[in-house]
């Protein structure tokens, strides 16, 4: 991915994308673990029918990180992406991107249409939170010790089928855990997607 386009975020947070294309501006959003290049190859054919912006989220790829973190600094990130695209724009997300617009949609951003996919609502009572005790995610947080992360992602894959366990393991987009770990502690603790109730942010959104 070259995201070598910079737009300046509220908080002066300088935000890296790529933008291609013509027509109705369209803003990725990515999950967690991506800095932008899985969504590349969507963005090269959404590229025939949309301006396509491509961004890296803050803490990722070429993109700042001002501490500290919130979920509505990254709804902030999506306005200043919106505004350099023209004042308004679809979006997609995946994953946490795609409950990061849930919420811009929710905080009122010039969004056209919005589509998600895999957004990390959880939907079942009294669910366990992470704390900063737990010494899996405080090491990730650290960047001492990326164990955590690669192995949670040698379970998902073994319980694949192989080949597409074989294709999991032949991508690169996937940033070094250890340099990711701070930013998804951060956003962990202030995860608002995981506090709130997914039926009650779509039922605001659906209302407007």
């Amino acid at each position: 991915m070259n995201a070598t386009n910079r737009v300046t975020s509220k908080d002066g947070t300088a935000i890296a994308y790529e933008r291609r294309g013509r027509g109705p501006a369209l803003i990725l959003v990515g999950g967690g673990l991506d800095d932008g290049s899985e969504n590349a190859p969507l963005a090269s054919k959404l590229a025939q029918h949309f301006t396509v912006y491509n961004y890296q989220r803050r803490g990722r790829g070429g993109s700042g990180d001002t501490p500290p973190y919130a979920v509505e600094r990254e709804v902030e990130d999506i306005a200043a992406l919106i505004a350099r695209a023209g004042g308004t724009a679809d979006l997609y997300g995946v994953s946490s991107g795609g409950a990061l617009v849930l919420e811009a949609a929710h905080a009122g951003v010039a969004a056209n249409k919005l589509a998600v996919y895999a957004v990390p609502y959880d939907t079942a009572p009294n669910t366990a939170r992470p704390s900063h005790d737990d010494p899996a995610a405080n090491a990730v947080a650290t960047g001492g010790n990326a164990g955590p992360l690669e192995a949670a992602a040698d379970v998902i894959a073994a319980a694949l089928p192989r080949g597409q366990r074989l294709r999991l393991e032949d991508q690169s987009h996937v940033p070094d855990p250890a340099v990711l770990g701070p930013v998804l502690n951060a956003s962990s603790w202030d995860n608002a997607w995981a506090r709130r109730s997914s039926n009650s942010i779509l039922v605001d959104i659906l209302r407007r």
